[in-house]
C-alpha cells in the first residue's frame, strides 16, 4: 500500500514569485558573464551608462538574450537587468532582431559565439 501525506500549507503569490525569480538571477548573471567574455566589455560597463558602440552592442545583446530566455519578464524587469528604461530595452531587442535579419556581422558573431 502507498500512503500519500498531504499537508495544507498557505502559499502566497509573493512566495511563488520569489521561488520563480531565484533561478533567473543566476542565469541572468551567466548571460552577463558570457556576453562580457565574448565582447571584452565588463559587466559594470554593460550595466553602466556608456554610449560607446562596443558597450551599447553588448548591452543590447544582453537585453535580447534575457528576453528570449525569460519571455515572461516585463520589459521593465529586462531593462533593470542592464539599467535602462523599459522603452530602451524594447528598442534594444528590436535593434538586435533587425540586425540579425540583415546579418550584421557583429550581431551574427555574438549570436554564433554565445
Amino acid at each position: 500500500m502507498i500512503y500519500l501525506a498531504i499537508t495544507c500549507t498557505l502559499i502566497t503569490v509573493g512566495m511563488i514569485t520569489k521561488e520563480i525569480l531565484k533561478e533567473p538571477e543566476s542565469e541572468i548573471e551567466s548571460i552577463l558573464e558570457r556576453v562580457a567574455g565574448i565582447t571584452g566589455v565588463t559587466i559594470e560597463e554593460i550595466k553602466g551608462r556608456s554610449r560607446k558602440r562596443e558597450t551599447v552592442i553588448a548591452r543590447q545583446f544582453v537585453v535580447f538574450k534575457v528576453k528570449e530566455r525569460f519571455n515572461y519578464m516585463t520589459w521593465q524587469d529586462v531593462g533593470n537587468v542592464v539599467g535602462v528604461h523599459h522603452t530602451t530595452a524594447i528598442h534594444s531587442y528590436r535593434e538586435v532582431t533587425d540586425k540579425l535579419k540583415v546579418k550584421d556581422e557583429r550581431m551574427v558573431f555574438l549570436r554564433d559565439n554565445y
